[in-house]
């Protein structure tokens, strides 16, 4: 039998301890009054702006996009694709310009404000200010935070616009942070690291007006991303808590303790926020400020894309979620019936960035291991995990040691990641058992990976992944295989939750094998989905200027025009989990044809007669059971009906259902067992159904 003492180190620390001018104008035709955007067709034509940067090693960055004051003359509870894709643009300019060449580079550091200095400029905000974190080396609980502003006029009135963000990427020792989850105690159970940072935000803009002497009325116009978006949704949520529910005429003063003018003033409708793959900082156990999908932050919005891992943390197990609505990124699983149409569009942007790169965000696999073949010996197994580094960051050959996994269908990034985060929530089973047994190990692992000092043990992180997952496996295998790892490392860690983490990571890995082995060898092509100019496309995508900028001026002449792709505003689905169940169908209501269609066996593997585009099927054969997985997106009414074929006695028959429910006001993500009973031979069929909201009724 398996020693679950000696496994998957990496999936742990990839999956739950992460808890990232001159100016040239062009005027752009509007949209036909029925298009998606003819909510703004009365706003000024917008000015295309050129950015243009050179960073200290002379290198040029050049960028275009559009700008209007009108963007800040709606209320801020009006999605605003325009004003989206410059929050964006402000967020991806507020990332390090470059990386230090040693820790007495100093220079570098206090020049880590120059992109966005120079995006304030090209939009003509002035009085720009950072502060000291900004100019510093990067600490375990520093923040970097910079603000600008901009008098706007709409009629008779005046109105100060305070641009503010923070160090969204390159934050190096701020990655500790990321996984400082805290008890809750001194957070009010919000994830306590961007809570901390969060408050910083709100001092720093509170100082800025005093330091600037604002007198107008305020808008306040803040975006972050990843790291920064985390960060800035919990600022946004504190805000609007300060602030309350507003009516058109009511003004809030939330920064008199600054000793600001008593004349400012912010209204939630002008509190302007966009975060962009946000981690999920607010609890829903939180006493101190309203629910966090309450409509007090419909002003909220936060860019996800449900492939992207980075958004999943800290975990939905733990019942983190974002503040606001999220609105996601179009994804074959969701939009099928569009999908290659909207990817063409982002296609189309993402190549004006990257024209040389390689499209692979949507390359995912699943995969397992050749059990044979890892049989043979332990070299096979040493061998092999070089090979598999080599494949995925070098594009040689993929090694025999995996091979492709057939009994999974139409599995993607974001219900594989799922699934096998909360499976290891499980076992983990308490925000304060992490905190206690796990959490400094998780600092420590951060630190050893994201360091900013070249002099020390220097390796990304995602092959540090791959490394220690086959070293679990060799584990399982064969006991002690400490070769694979560099010896660095293991001085780093020693010591550190070592017994706990390992014995956690194989409970994962016996139960889902091929998922933390698909997810390692997919793990360059996921972490694309948080690539900075992968999500400018997706901007872009749905955003008209963008749009018929393309197709009037940069699009090949031999190409057809691209396409609006709108954001989703629901990405919910449903898990089936059903232990000894290898038989099923499943249908929408009212129609005959089955989405899904398995044919089970008395002795045998399942036949996968059909499995609809949209929907997902898993298959796991074990030695002594079962497990099938049914995949439905929400928003539909479904008829089910499952049955166990098999000749042995006295199986138990167990059947979880698992919702995933984006924007819900209440939960994010719950399961409930729905079929619990000892059979002897065969089983069910066990009938019901899934309504659109994810309440479901099943029966024998």
């Amino acid at each position: 039998m398996f020693h679950f003492k000696h496994l998957a180190l990496a999936f742990i620390a990839s999956t739950l301890l992460l808890t990232s001018c001159s100016s040239n104008v062009h005027l752009v035709p509007k949209r036909e009054a029925d298009t998606v955007q003819d909510e703004f067709a009365n706003d000024a034509e917008p000015e295309r702006v050129h950015y243009e940067f050179t960073n200290r090693k002379g290198e040029t960055e050049k960028d275009d996009f559009f700008y209007s004051d009108d963007f800040f003359k709606h209320r801020a509870t009006r999605y605003n694709p325009h004003l989206a894709t410059l929050s964006m643009r402000m967020t991806k300019f507020s990332m390090n310009p470059g990386g230090p060449n040693d820790i007495s580079d100093t220079d570098w550091y206090q020049r880590q404000p120059d992109r966005l200095d120079k995006f304030f400029e090209t939009i003509h905000f002035t009085n720009s200010d950072y502060n000291d974190d900004y100019r510093s080396r990067t600490g375990f609980d520093t923040i970097g935070i910079g603000a600008a502003s901009r008098v706007v006029t709409e009629g008779s009135n005046k109105f100060t616009v305070i641009a503010c963000t923070v160090r969204s990427g390159g934050y190096f020792l701020e990655w500790g942070n990321n996984v400082f989850l805290g008890t809750g105690e001194n957070s009010d159970m919000m994830h306590e690291g961007w809570y901390n940072a969060a408050n910083k935000v709100i001092d720093f803009v509170g100082n800025y007006i005093k330091k600037f002497n604002i007198q107008n009325q305020i808008k306040l116009w803040i975006s972050g991303y990843s790291r920064g978006g985390a960060t800035m949704n919990i600022a946004g949520g504190l805000l609007d808590n300060k602030i309350g529910m507003d009516d058109m005429e009511s003004r809030y003063h939330v920064f008199d303790k600054y000793g600001v003018d008593p004349s400012v003033n912010l209204k939630r409708e002008d509190l302007i926020v966009y975060t962009f793959e946000a981690p999920q900082g607010a609890s829903y156990h939180s006493t101190s400020v309203a629910a966090p999908k309450s409509a007090l932050y419909n002003n909220i919005f936060n860019i996800v894309n449900p492939n992207d891992l980075v958004t999943k943390v800290a975990m939905g197990w733990f019942e983190f979620t974002r503040f606001g609505i999220d609105k996601f990124i179009t994804t074959q699983f969701f939009d099928p019936a569009n999908f290659e149409n909207n990817r063409r569009t982002v296609k189309a942007f993402q190549k004006i960035f990257m024209p040389d790169a390689e499209w692979v965000c949507d390359n995912f696999y699943m995969k397992g291991l050749s059990i044979a073949h890892l049989l043979t010996n332990i070299t096979s197994l040493i061998n092999g995990v070089g090979l598999i580094i080599s494949w995925i960051f070098d594009g040689d050959p993929l090694p025999d040691l995996i091979v492709d996994d057939a009994t999974k269908v139409h599995y993607d990034a974001n219900i594989t990641l799922n699934t096998v985060i909360d499976f290891a929530c499980a076992q983990i089973g308490s925000r304060d058992y992490y905190c206690n047994a796990l959490q400094d190990f998780a600092i420590t692992f951060m630190n050893c990976t994201m360091t900013d000092d070249s002099s020390g043990y220097v390796m990304s992180w995602q092959e540090l992944l791959v490394l220690v997952a086959f070293q679990a496996i060799g584990y399982v295998m064969f006991g002690d295989v400490a070769s694979l790892l560099p010896e660095a490392f293991v001085t780093h860690i020693s010591g550190q939750a070592i017994e706990q983490v390992l014995a956690i990571a194989g409970t994962v890995f016996l139960e889902y094998p091929n998922d933390v082995i698909s997810i390692c060898t997919n793990i360059s092509d996921v972490f694309e989905n948080h690539n900075t100019h992968i999500n400018v496309a997706h901007a872009q995508s749905q955003d008209s200027y963008f749009i018929d900028y393309y197709n009037t001026h940069d699009k090949p002449a031999e190409d057809a025009d691209i396409d609006l792709v709108p954001y989703r505003d629901d990405a919910s689905y449903f898990r089936y989990e059903c232990i000894d169940v290898n038989q099923g169908e499943i249908r929408v209501s009212g129609t005959s044809h089955n989405v899904i269609d398995v044919l089970g066996h008395s002795q045998g593997a399942s036949d996968i007669n059909n499995v609809d585009d949209g929907y997902a099927f898993g298959y796991y054969n074990y030695a002594t059971y079962e497990r099938t997985e049914w995949f439905l997106p929400l928003g539909t009414q479904y008829a089910t009906g499952f049955y166990e074929n098999s000749w042995d006695a006295a199986h138990e028959v167990k059947i979880t259902g698992w919702k995933y429910a984006s924007n819900d006001p209440e939960i994010y993500r719950f399961g409930k067992v729905l079929i619990d009973q000892i059979v002897n031979c065969d089983g069910g069929p066990y009938t019901g159904g899934l309504k659109a909201d994810g309440t479901v009724d099943l029966h024998e």
